[in-house]
């Protein structure tokens, strides 16, 4: 007989290192099990206690129950669960599992010791254990034996007080590799990412996953409550869901979906599979609360995409396409959904973590991936390429849909214009104007004596609502009614191109149009926009009216022709974009 392949103390300690975020991921695998075993509750227990540790007494989590009243485990699979390569779901295609690593892989990665009780029909549990140290001290290669054992009674307030018909219990001690290691730092790292990954089995809304009621309470060593038990309430990224864990929005949703795709794939075994994708922004009147607000923190810390699987959250990741540096992505929510049938096609490893072979990808990557679909259309490989080139398309156009509404929001100062509180850059530079340029022709006053009173106001209207979408048809009417008798405006939207300004005349004015698709834009231009200190966003604004003005003058004498005007700009546009790089 041969030897061995491994010897399981060191099998362990290499499966350890392996690795999970943070101790509310490593739960998440065992929360996995419990919704697989059709639980309707579950309860997390964290036992807090003295520690001394570098000679200060500190509180720290001692052991961690995780209890579900679902289907339970049978002697045979009890005896089993704990042995490495072995599942009940290995290759399973519909569910949450599949990989066989789960319960054994989180458990060992936070505690040295691991056991188990396990009932069906109310008989007494089965229980097994795993306690690394004994494999270490006495070389162990197997597992002890399965016994039929009750559960100790100072362990039953793990339960909840109650013991269902069949339920699972799990309790880690020995907690070696704990992040965090203070119990009430973990519930709040469960309300972030726990409440993340399950959302859709948190919430009312059942279509990727039955509602579950999922707890959490600390403890001290006797089971007696330092902090009561709360039900988790989703955290979802698009905010489509409630209830949630928003601050003061708890019941409502505080996004609109901006967009819906769906897109159909062959899957390996030629089976027909559906990615979708939502895309949602923030409500303009939550966007206005603005990043420094507990809920502009709460969208803070929800930035990027998350893929979902099988409705349960495998990452929330930027994948390139969202720029940590702008905070006003916060406010775009975009959720990719798919089955595990595709698992081989985002390379989803085993600890359900990550998505590894999708991002935003270069020019030249794409220019592979198109070549290996075309010349390998009907190999997996071929499929895989084809599904991500569709999904970079599709990713990249609702996230720059989003984008643009998102940064087209204004920061308020237009409304507090209507009210009659401040006049802008454009009001403020057009009174200036109108006393140091007496009798001086302009093409937009040339332009404006075509137009009635009511046609120039609906001109002003329609720029109002284009270029700020946190406008209302109302509020756009009303500000209007204000920039009537302005000579020179200044408004933003976008277009492809290298034009960074572009001149209209819309009401009696020459309006300057900042592009918000160039790059100056965002590296200098929205940069002076969110500075604490408003003199160089200002000056800036009033430098872009002065050659927007002179541009208004010097064609109606006839100096320079709009032609030759519109060339110069875009050439400007042009340079500048070059030289951007030099900045940055």
């Amino acid at each position: 007989m041969g030897e061995r392949i491994a010897q399981a103390s060191l099998i362990i300690q290499t499966l350890r290192d392996a690795g999970y975020k943070s101790t509310s991921f490593a739960v998440a695998e065992l929360v996995d099990n419990s919704i697989e075993a059709e639980a309707a509750n579950i309860a997390i227990s964290i036992q807090s206690g003295e520690e001394v540790v570098n000679n200060t007494i500190s509180e720290r989590i001692q052991k961690i129950g995780i209890f579900d009243d679902g289907i339970g485990m049978d002697f045979d699979v009890l005896s089993k669960c704990l042995s490495f390569g072995w599942g009940t779901r290995l290759n399973n295609g519909t569910g949450l599992g599949k990989f066989g690593f789960g319960l054994k892989g989180a458990s060992i990665s936070q505690a040295r010791r691991i056991e188990i009780y396990s009932w069906q029909k109310n008989q007494t549990p089965n229980f097994i254990y795993l306690d690394i140290d004994e494999v270490k001290e006495n070389n162990l290669n197997e597992l002890p034996e399965a016994i039929s054992k009750d559960i100790p009674s100072n362990e039953m307030h793990l339960l909840k007080g109650f013991k269902p018909e069949s339920g699972t219990l799990i309790i880690w001690s020995k907690l070696d590799r704990l992040n965090p290691k203070r119990a009430e730092t973990l519930v709040k790292h469960m309300n972030g990412d726990m409440c993340r990954i399950f959302r859709h089995f948190m919430d009312d809304d059942d279509t990727l996953g039955k509602r579950r009621n999922i707890s959490v309470s600390i403890t001290d060593p006797n089971g007696d409550l330092i902090e009561n038990s709360q039900v988790l309430a989703a955290n979802d990224p698009t905010y489509l869901l409630k209830p949630n864990n928003v601050p003061g929005y708890e019941n409502e949703q505080t996004n609109i979906i901006n967009d819906q795709v769906t897109l159909k794939v062959l899957d390996e075994n030629n089976n027909e599979q559906e990615i979708k994708f939502i895309c949602s922004i923030a409500k303009p009147e939550i966007q206005a609360l603005g990043g420094n607000t507990p809920v502009g923190r709460h969208y803070g810390k929800n930035n990027g995409i998350s893929f979902v699987r099988h409705g349960r959250e495998l990452e929330l990741s930027y994948k390139g396409f969202f720029t940590q540096s702008e905070a006003r992505n916060r406010w775009i929510g975009l959720e990719v959904q798919f089955e595990p049938a595709l698992d081989r096609f985002f390379n989803v490893p085993n600890n359900k973590q990550s998505i590894r072979d999708f991002r935003k990808f270069e020019e030249d990557e794409l220019e592979g991936l198109a070549i290996t679909a075309s010349q390998e259309k009907d190999s997996f490989e071929g499929r895989k390429a084809s599904m991500l080139i569709e999904l970079h398309k599709i990713v990249d156009r609702c996230f720059k849909n989003a984008e643009s509404i998102v940064k087209s929001r204004g920061k308020g100062n237009r409304k507090k214009e209507i009210a009659g509180e401040e006049d802008s850059t454009g009001t403020r530079a057009s009174k200036k104007l109108k006393e140091i340029d007496i009798n001086v022709p302009t093409n937009s006053e040339k332009i404006s004596a075509t137009k009635t009173p009511q046609e120039k106001h609906a001109e002003l209207v329609k720029l109002n609502m284009e270029s700020d979408s946190n406008l209302t048809l109302s509020e756009a009417t009303d500000l209007a009614k204000y920039q009537m008798a302005n000579l020179v405006d200044i408004v933003e939207k976008e277009w492809p191109g290298n034009t960074f300004l572009d001149v209209d005349y819309v009401g009696a004015a020459a309006v300057a149009i900042v592009n918000r698709k160039h790059k100056f834009y965002d590296i200098f231009y929205d940069h002076l926009m969110k500075a604490d200190d408003a003199r160089g966003y200002e000056a800036l604004k009033l430098m872009l009216l002065a050659l927007t003005r002179s541009e208004d003058v010097m064609t109606a004498n006839g100096e320079i022709s709009e032609e030759k005007f519109g060339k110069l700009r875009d050439t400007w546009g042009k340079y500048l974009k070059e030289l951007l790089p030099l900045v940055q």
